[in-house]
């Protein structure tokens, strides 16, 4: 749902941000399910407006959510909210296969014979 909000790259990098781990960048992409330039793009947007922590170990860099910000709560009341959202919605049924009527088309000499 909230992927209508904003980008599903940003949901799912948040969600991941906010869960509390401290994860390099590939790590990001590969543990959100999105491509690493997707993952760049919302790490670098979420180190500008001063969400997220850099921190160095070796040739490594691992971003972090900081709880600190005041944006912090909101995103994960949001996200939370969103959960709970889809968790308790009901699933729209899905068709089964090989029920309902099948148009049956058969070609004739005279042309298409539908029943």
């Amino acid at each position: 749902m909230l992927e209508r909000l904003m980008p599903r790259s940003r949901v799912r990098v948040l969600s991941l941000l906010l869960a509390g781990d401290a994860c390099y960048l590939r790590e990001i992409a590969r543990r959100a399910g999105v491509a690493l330039r997707a993952a760049q793009r919302e790490v670098a947007l979420l180190d500008q407006i001063g969400l997220v922590t850099r921190s160095r170990l070796g040739r490594q860099v691992f971003f972090a959510l900081r709880t600190e910000h005041p944006l912090a709560a909101p995103l994960r009341a949001l996200l939370d909210a969103e959960r709970a959202v889809t968790e308790s919605a009901p699933r729209p049924e899905r068709a089964r296969r090989g029920t309902g009527a099948v148009t049956v088309r058969r070609r004739t000499g005279d042309g298409w014979r539908v029943w």
